[in-house]
């Protein structure tokens, strides 16, 4: 998410230039799905990765979403005047999550004046202390209109800390993985960058959390580490996942998934 960061170490993968999103304009539509890009994903996991079990899994293929897996964002992002969550009951249906961006003139943020970018979200109710995450994503390029699939404390009055481990501000060719500690006055930051990326095809994405350590495969290959043994945190959290307008003018479109996964460390 984004908020006011006092401190910013940025770890860019060797070799790869990072790129920033930017929105300018009125409203727009995204750019859509890449020509040539897979049509399905592949079928969601019905195994563990060895230590771990199967603690959720979603396919999202009832008729609406699952309230015993997952519950709805509804209002303002903390501290973004851009953002509104209105999640609607089928956000999640016919086999896939869709967190699309509509704009609206009336019903969102009551402090627009000229209307605003309504997106969707969800939350998992499951929460753990460490695990792995497997997901099948895609998303439009859809600059200024943020995703982010992240674990958050049990406890909004506990942030931070909070493991960004996709996110991406709209440029369909970057994303992060961003670690937030410290407190929320001084909100720091770790942060590793993934370019030469194409978001508008489908891809797999796999993130272990482990003490003092967050990997992130794209499609079985190592894409981003955070090693920090202070830092990461080792306390109860779920996961969520959602779209969000960070500027006043954002480029419309929508993340997508097929699946997610969360498993849970054997005992």
């Amino acid at each position: 998410m984004k908020r006011a960061l006092l401190a910013l170490i940025a770890l860019v993968a060797a070799g790869l230039p990072v790129a920033a999103g930017a929105a300018t304009g009125a409203p727009r539509a995204g750019s859509g799905h890449a020509a040539g890009a897979r049509s399905s994903c592949p079928p969601m996991p019905r195994r563990a990765p060895a230590g771990y079990t199967i603690a959720v899994s979603d396919s999202f293929s009832k008729p609406s979403l699952n309230t015993r897996l997952w519950f709805r964002w509804q209002g303002q992002p903390g501290g973004d005047p851009h953002g509104w969550w209105k999640t609607p009951r089928k956000v999640a249906s016919g086999g896939t999550l869709d967190l699309a961006g509509t704009w609206v003139r009336t019903g969102g943020n009551p402090s627009w004046t000229a209307g605003g970018e309504v997106t969707s979200g969800i939350g998992s109710r499951h929460l753990q202390t460490f695990g792995a995450y497997q997901w099948c994503m895609r998303s439009d390029a859809m600059a200024g209109t943020e995703t982010d699939v992240l674990l958050w404390p049990s406890s909004n009055r506990r942030w931070p800390p909070e493991i960004d481990l996709y996110e991406s501000s709209g440029d369909a060719t970057t994303y992060a993985t961003t670690l937030h500690y410290g407190t929320p006055k001084q909100d720091y930051v770790e942060q590793y960058q993934v370019s030469g990326h194409d978001a508008t095809q489908w891809h797999v994405y796999t993130a272990y959390w482990k003490r003092g350590l967050v990997t992130v495969f794209e499609d079985g290959t190592l894409v981003s580490v955070i090693e920090d043994p202070r830092n990461v945190p080792s306390i109860p959290m779920r996961l969520d996942i959602q779209t969000q307008s960070i500027v006043a003018d954002p480029v419309l479109g929508a993340t997508t998934l097929d699946w997610v996964v969360e498993y849970a460390v054997k005992p």
